[in-house]
């Protein structure tokens, strides 16, 4: 876990001409040094992409790209894209994107989490783990994440 104390840190996004940056805790912020602000940097704002994924906006020559915030600090961050790994957060809370929550987790055993009836959370290292705790099938928890289907109460999702 990153130390309270220490600065955040930013870098570039690539492709931006310097216009974005991301910093090791996830943020974004855009450079804008119109209007007589105090400081040109503007953090932006971010939403869910409906399937669990925190998404920003990001304007470049007249269009608008909306990229994973999770795929930026692969990027930019970690070690970039590893064939057969995807990136999870610790934790099972998919708004801490900070570079202390994340990992690399082999294909099939992508970190996923549940809402139970009761409304709780709980995370798993893997979707074996999920099946495994729930009296399921790897390939039912699988299709309930891709579906998006709650079933007696229960939601699975990928983190």
């Amino acid at each position: 876990m990153k130390n309270t104390n220490e600065p955040e840190q930013w870098r570039p996004i690539p492709g931006t001409d310097g216009m974005y940056e991301l910093s090791d805790l996830g943020r974004i912020r855009s450079y804008h040094p119109w209007r007589g602000r105090k400081t040109p940097f503007v953090v932006k704002t971010f939403w869910n992409s409906g399937a669990g994924y925190m998404m920003v906006a990001i304007h470049l020559q007249g269009t608008v790209k909306n990229m994973s915030i999770k795929t930026l600090m692969r990027d930019i961050w970690m070690d970039g894209k590893r064939d057969g790994y995807s990136v999870g957060v610790i934790d099972g809370d998919p708004k801490n994107l900070a570079l202390s929550n994340l990992m690399y987790a082999p294909g099939n055993r992508k970190p996923c989490a549940m809402v139970g009836r009761d409304g709780k959370r709980k995370a798993y290292p893997s979707i074996i783990a999920a099946a495994a705790d729930n009296y399921m099938t790897p390939s039912g928890v699988s299709r309930r994440i891709k579906t998006g289907k709650e079933v007696d109460g229960v939601t699975f999702f990928l983190i």
